[in-house]
């Protein structure tokens, strides 16, 4: 048995007969090449959402972030109507420094925090949306680059 190795490892029987070990390792390869094309496709999409995140500011005077709940259910599988958030607190920091923080009660639909960018210097920030409910804590990182 042979494996090849990086983030996936993928295990082929080998026979004696050199052709059909032929045919099982192209069919391994196949395999593989089915795998790389969504791969790629969610490469792609998080490159575009890395895009989305600069923010030139000479072009715009405040940036907006839209908090929007996924879809919850409960412990046996079945979707929660009219489900919220208890509290939802956001939060743009750079190096240990807060530039923003607002929170929002009752969060159940999408929910816009929207702030000034006429005081923030260019750099990398980090964006984070923090949601609560009862004692669960979930939170959703960012990480946005201002130009001037």
């Amino acid at each position: 048995m042979k494996s090849t190795k990086k983030n996936y490892c993928y295990y082929i029987e080998l026979g004696n007969d050199v052709h059909g070990n032929i045919q099982r390792i192209d069919n391994c390869i196949s395999k593989i090449e089915e795998i790389i094309e969504p791969t790629l496709n969610q490469l792609e999409n998080i490159k575009q959402q890395v895009k989305t995140a600069e923010i030139e500011v000479t072009t715009q005077t405040e940036v907006k972030w839209t908090f929007t709940p996924g879809e919850v259910k409960d412990a046996e599988g079945k979707k929660i109507e009219n489900f919220a958030y208890d509290k939802v607190n956001f939060t743009v920091t750079k190096g240990g420094t807060t530039f923003e923080s607002k929170s929002a009660d009752k969060v159940g639909a999408a929910t816009e925090f929207a702030m000034s960018l006429s005081n923030l210097p260019a750099g990398i920030y980090q964006v984070m949306f923090t949601a609560h409910y009862g004692t669960t804590t979930v939170s959703y990182p960012i990480t946005t680059t201002i130009t001037r």
